[in-house]
């Protein structure tokens, strides 16, 4: 079994472009009022939103997606989850 046909029609690289681009989109969003963190789940990848300590909201970007959808599209939803926070 090779890389795509384990993980999906985008290869490793094309994964951890992905995984900076979700990184970047929370970042970007984040202020010294407003936190979007994204971090490893064990299903996927957790985008959580935070004001101060507090928990306001928060999904997860399946294992699967990471496999199968451009960066930029997973960079896409946490910027509209960040315009909801």
């Amino acid at each position: 079994m090779d890389e795509r046909e384990a993980f999906g029609p985008l290869s490793g690289e094309e994964i951890c472009a992905g995984l900076a681009a979700i990184a970047q989109a929370a970042a970007r969003h984040s202020s010294p009022h407003r936190t979007i963190r994204a971090s490893l789940a064990p299903d996927g990848i957790a985008v959580e939103g935070f004001r101060g300590r507090s928990r306001l909201d928060g999904f997860v970007i399946p294992l699967r997606d990471l496999a199968r959808r451009p960066g930029y599209l997973l960079a896409h939803e946490v910027e509209r989850f960040a315009g909801r926070v």
